[in-house]
């Protein structure tokens, strides 16, 4: 689910305009991760992320984003792309019933973001690498085969905020498979001068299968 504002003071509000701005989308989500017993080099996790809103949309009120505007008079198409690979070094400080991962990550976007209606037009790309803190936290329920699990990556730096952050619930029907639901949150707020100031959200439930090789 996408919610929030892209350009604030700069766009009146396309995303809660749009009037299927309620409907949830599926996306695909892949991760590879390498764990191995070599002191001091740090284990590997990698995430790609293909997350992509497009459609077709009629508006409930006229928004204006950047210098065009778009109205209610006829259906908006839009494309918010915010596929992106995330990428992280930790090292395992726990590894028993509780495991516990700290490290340093980063979050590769290419960000797409494109409005058209009739002759009006509106399209923002930026790509980005952005440093952030990595860490994932998990607690095996004793003689259950039950396990609960935290993960996030955050960057904080002056009035910009960028954080990923997921809980699941999993099951282990044995050493190599485990299945898990989980929900899971991106919050995007960006206030840097030369990039349009922005407050976004993307959230919602997901279920993964996990096999340990």
């Amino acid at each position: 689910n996408l919610d929030g504002e892209f350009g604030n003071g700069n766009s009146n509000g396309f995303f809660a305009s749009r009037d299927d701005s309620s409907e949830r989308e599926q996306h695909g989500i892949l991760s590879v991760q390498f764990e191995h017993f070599v002191p001091l080099v740090p284990n590997v996790w990698i995430r790609s992320n293909n997350i992509e809103y497009q459609g077709r949309s009629n508006l409930n009120s006229n928004v204006t984003v950047g210098n065009e505007s778009f109205d209610t008079s006829s259906p908006v198409n839009y494309l918010f792309d915010l596929s992106h690979t995330d990428i992280a070094l930790y090292y395992e400080i726990l590894d028993n019933w509780i495991t516990l991962d700290v490290g340093l990550g980063a979050k590769s976007v290419n960000f797409d973001y494109q409005l058209r209606q009739g002759s009006s037009a509106y399209r923002f790309t930026e790509s980005a690498t952005i440093p952030m803190l990595y860490g994932k936290a998990a607690f095996e329920l004793p003689m259950s085969g039950w396990q609960v699990t935290a993960q996030g990556m955050a960057l904080s730096f002056e009035d910009d905020r960028v954080e990923d952050v997921s809980v699941e619930l999993g099951y282990n029907f044995n050493d190599f498979m485990q299945a898990a639901i989980g929900y899971r949150q991106i919050v995007i707020d960006v206030q840097a001068s030369g990039v349009p100031e922005s407050e976004m959200t993307l959230d919602g439930s997901y279920l993964s299968f996990i096999l340990h090789i």
